[in-house]
């Protein structure tokens, strides 16, 4: 697994948890559509981007934040 997989896979599992206050705020569309990743020119996860922000709650956009940053392999 690239250093990349494993960032997605340790992201995607805190992002279950995050799903569960997602589901609160009764939003029509998957959390997945709220978010993608940037990469660099080599490929490599860069950020976390919102390109679908808009109805998106503050607390579910930190949250993502936050687990997208502890979700970083170590090297």
């Amino acid at each position: 697994m690239t250093h990349d997989e494993q960032w997605i896979a340790n992201f995607n599992e805190q992002v279950k948890a995050i799903q569960i206050e997602f589901d609160a705020f009764l939003k029509s569309k998957s959390l997945s559509d709220y978010f993608d990743f940037h990469r660099d020119e080599n490929g490599n996860i860069t950020s976390l981007h919102f390109p679908q922000a808009h109805g998106l709650p503050r607390e579910i956009e930190e949250a993502l934040t936050e687990a997208f940053l502890k979700s970083k392999p170590k090297k």
